[in-house]
């Protein structure tokens, strides 16, 4: 039968034909697009074996059990090229509908295994022998009905998304493949649709319109690329790269994305258009996309060919480490900045808990100076103003430091006379070096201009702590200071600052440590040595910041060099002539202390919350015969200024419930007060940062460090006061007010007087020094004070009696407002309240009561700042032992106050 062994060369043919493709798909296997056309080829493949198994068979067993070997393949051929269509097209597949459907042909092909015992797929068969070959008669369930609408509906979608791809699609060798394929898939659906007529029942149509599909993609494959490695590659490439891909048209429409581009389209949102609207949003505010604990930056480009733009392609890059680098960094920055900020607050504190009883001290030892005529009384007090300056040194340079670590610290020029600057290194060197038993040379160059313009205190202090240094390190021989300067310009100059000593020297490998803070060279050879180890630290930073450097030159053991040259503008080239003749005439005219004016129709208010230094304000502007008032709190101080108008105000920073700022915001924005427009000036023991601008930012017309200057105090006030009320020497109305007579100052009689006179002095001294320990003794027995600590801190008889009366009369008030904070929870209040007593009970000497208040103030600290519940439980528990031992000293001191 010529037909038959035509079907029968067909089958064999498609068989082959089906081999070698899957042979190739297996070589050039890289993308999901293949796995469904392998799949889809060998589905065929096994179709068309068993159908010509089924043309071979010659029993009704055998033609059925082919049958059924074809059907594990047939079963699966639409479902197979209906996905290989969605993956050659980048259609969007659903999983779960994938399933369902993969469900529903392992049924199918199970009904046809089973098709003996029931009637889903085929209702009966029968075996007939006449036609071409023998063959079976089947009479259709509506498991088959299901299957072949599902097939239609396969080949439907099928070449729907043919088309739709085929129209956008540029490229024509892609168009050449998507045109044969879709070739392959009408004629799959013309031989379905002749099978489902039943036209030719002996002859099976889905073959033959398989062999013929498979004849349209083995031209694809072999004649058009279908499987070209340029292809596979940009598709591989596509999917497998880590980067998020997503293309779009010029209207913004998704044309295609790889599956990460896909995952992270549907992070944005599940519309298409809404998450390329959101993703253009991103790109515009320039942000990240997280998705979970990733981040990916998106990059936006066009694709253009040779018509202009044709669309854009976005690329979403994971940079997850980037952002958490980013991350940690922002978060080891804030913990740097908590730690920067601790430290300043921790700076602060302590400027203001050392400064203000170094100001007490200072100020009420500056009295003694003036006042007192008994040489040894003059002599302890000088020493107390030694070490005071010398502890006031080392904080100042750890908060200088602290100010040029925090980029705080700013060059501040300004006009200023050469000749006083060298006269405070020389002032300030001299009776060091003389202490020492060193030699002090000055050598200054005469033809120095002597007006310049520059931060003379930068330049000071550079200068003196490389003098310092040198007297400290010298035990033996000589300091010399040189200053010369040389011409840059016509309107600068070169200062120039050496100091060679005769000292210890230094090893040329440790030159470098100079330079290291808190660090000292030979640590165990020079530990007898005071010092904090910033001072070279603070030059080097603050001759950088002024343009220049430090140069070093030393010999082990025999001494060193230290010099620097600074830039300076020049105010007046007149030189500074002979500085040795005239230091010499303004040692002759030096004398004991004298107000350097006199204001008795000023008035000055001064508000402070510490009544000993509102005694030490009195004490040291006593001379000046200025009219002072005082006050104690802000609310008491702006009611002192309604009644009254002062010239200038002294407003403390640090107060309970009003502090000096938010006191004269109110004082300014008070219309009605007759001192809305008074001179203030802050007083303050805070000199971190930027202390000035912070002040003048606060509306205060200047600020006073603490411990008080008292040159500095009586400079501003002179100042600050209007001009018609200050008098100077000389003019009418000055009294002169006089200072205590100094030792030599009264004239002497005779010489045997003047023996007899020394000889009772001699013996009052020695019967002070025999006493002073029982009185001592007898003072804290009675009083509950050390006596010798309070008249150190008081400086005389009068201030300290003056001091306890304050402190007697304050115990009732403060110990019950104590009682009602800790009652209360008011921290706050409560902290500032202990920091008052333990000042004040220092100040008078109740050093136990101070030291309880201290430990108290620490703990209220904590409970303030940071709510801490054991430092809250030990205040409840120590505060009414702290309230006792304070309410028992209005007993003990009353005897004191009957004065």
């Amino acid at each position: 039968m010529p037909l038959y062994d035509i079907l029968l060369g067909i089958q064999c043919f498609s068989i082959v034909l089906m081999l070698l493709e899957c042979m190739y798909i297996t070589k050039k296997w890289s993308q999901p697009a293949h796995n469904w056309l392998f799949f889809y080829c060998t589905t065929v493949l096994i179709n068309n074996v068993g159908y010509l198994s089924y043309m071979l068979s010659k029993t009704e067993g055998e033609s059925l059990l082919s049958w059924q070997f074809a059907y594990l393949g047939r079963a699966w051929t639409g479902f197979a090229l209906m996905m290989f269509i969605f993956q050659l097209c980048r259609g969007k597949t659903y999983s779960g509908i994938s399933t369902v459907f993969a469900f529903f042909h392992l049924t199918t092909y199970f009904s046809v295994l089973t098709m003996r015992h029931n009637g889903l797929y085929y209702t009966s068969f029968s075996f007939e022998e006449q036609g071409i070959f023998p063959h079976l008669i089947f009479h259709n369930g509506p498991f088959h009905a299901l299957f072949n609408a599902i097939t239609c509906l396969y080949m439907l979608v099928g070449l729907v998304m043919i088309l739709r791809t085929m129209v956008s699609q540029k490229e024509r060798r892609r168009k050449k493949q998507l045109f044969l394929i879709l070739l392959a898939v009408l004629s799959d659906s013309v031989f379905c649709l002749l099978q489902i007529s039943k036209k030719i029942p002996f002859l099976d149509m889905n073959s033959l319109g398989f062999t013929i599909s498979s004849i349209l993609i083995f031209i694809a494959i072999f004649f058009h690329d279908l499987l070209d490695s340029r292809e596979l590659a940009r598709d591989f490439v596509m999917e497998n790269i880590s980067e998020g891909i997503v293309v779009t048209s010029v209207d913004d429409r998704v044309i295609t994305c790889n599956s990460k581009g896909r995952k992270l389209l549907q992070v944005l949102s599940p519309a298409p258009d809404t998450a390329v609207r959101a993703m253009k949003k991103l790109i515009s505010e320039n942000s990240p996309l997280n998705s979970g604990e990733e981040t990916f930056s998106i990059k936006e480009e066009e694709l253009k060919n040779k018509k202009g733009v044709a669309g854009k392609v976005y690329l979403f890059t994971d940079e997850s480490s980037h952002y958490r680098y980013i991350a940690e960094l922002k978060e080891q920055k804030q913990i740097a900045d908590k730690a920067n900020q601790a430290k300043g607050e921790f700076l602060s504190n302590m400027s203001h808990e050392i400064r203000s009883p170094i100001n007490a001290v200072l100020g009420l030892d500056e009295m003694i100076l003036r006042e007192s005529g008994e040489k040894q009384i003059k002599g302890y007090a000088a020493d107390i103003q030694s070490s005071g300056k010398m502890l006031l040194s080392v904080i100042n340079d750890i908060l200088d430091f602290s100010k040029i670590e925090s980029g705080k610290m700013e060059i501040l020029p300004e006009d200023y006379d050469l000749s006083s600057l060298i006269s405070d290194l020389v002032n300030m060197t001299a009776s060091r070096a003389e202490a020492k038993g060193l030699e002090f040379i000055v050598d200054i160059a005469e033809d120095m201009p002597h007006l310049l313009h520059g931060d003379e205190t930068r330049v000071k202090q550079c200068a003196l702590n490389i003098l310092t240094n040198a007297v400290k390190y010298t035990p033996e021989g000589s300091v010399t200071l040189s200053i010369e300067a040389g011409r840059i310009d016509e309107t600068s100059c070169g200062l120039r600052f050496s100091v060679t000593d005769t000292g210890i020297g230094i090893k040329e490998e440790d030159i470098a440590k100079l330079f290291s803070p808190f660090e000292r060279i030979e640590e165990g050879r020079n530990r007898a040595i005071e010092g904090t180890g910033l001072g070279m630290s603070i030059v080097k930073k603050l001759l950088a910041a002024m343009g220049t450097q430090l140069d070093v030159k030393s010999v082990y053991g025999k001494g060193s060099t230290f010099s620097f040259t600074v830039a300076q503008k020049v105010r007046d080239w007149e030189p500074i002539g002979n500085y040795t003749e005239t230091r010499k005439k303004e040692l002759e005219k030096l004398k004991a202390y004298t107000e350097s004016f006199q204001a008795p129709d000023a008035a000055i208010l001064v508000v402070d919350d510490t009544p000993v230094n509102l005694t030490v304000m009195k004490g040291l502007l006593k001379q000046t015969r200025i009219q002072i008032d005082t006050a104690e709190s802000g609310p008491a101080a702006l009611e002192m200024a309604k009644a009254r108008k002062y010239d200038v105000i002294f407003i403390d920073h640090r107060m309970p419930k009003m502090d000096g700022p938010e006191m004269l915001a109110r004082l300014r924005a008070d219309g009605e007060s007759i001192n809305q427009h008074t001179t203030c000036i802050a007083l303050t023991a805070n000199v971190t940062g930027d202390v000035r601008k912070e002040y003048i930012n606060a509306g205060f017309d200047d600020y006073l460090s603490k411990p008080v200057d008292p040159k500095l105090l009586e400079q501003m006030l002179s100042r600050s006061l209007p001009q018609q009320l200050v008098l100077h020497e000389g003019d009418a109305g000055w009294q002169v007010t006089g200072s205590a007579p100094q030792a030599g100052d009264a004239p002497r009689a005779n010489d045997a007087s003047q023996e007899n006179a020394d000889l009772q002095s001699d013996m009052a001294d020695a019967l002070t020094q025999m006493q002073a320990q029982s009185t001592q003794a007898l003072f804290q027995k009675l009083f509950g004070i050390d006596v010798s600590a309070a008249m150190m801190n008081c400086g005389n008889e009068d201030v300290f009696i003056d001091v306890v009366k304050v402190f007697h009369e304050s115990i009732g008030k403060r110990a019950g407002d104590i009682e009602a904070f800790a009652t209360s929870g008011n921290w706050q209040d409560y902290t500032v309240q202990v920091h008052s007593l333990k000042s004040s009970a220092r100040l008078i000497g109740a050093s136990g009561l101070s030291e309880k208040a201290a430990a108290l103030e620490a703990l209220g600290n904590k409970a303030r700042g940071e709510g801490d519940e054991g430092a809250i439980t030990s205040i409840r528990t120590d505060t009414p032992g702290l309230l006792a031992e304070y309410r028992a000293y209005t007993a003990k001191l009353a005897p004191l106050c009957i004065r």
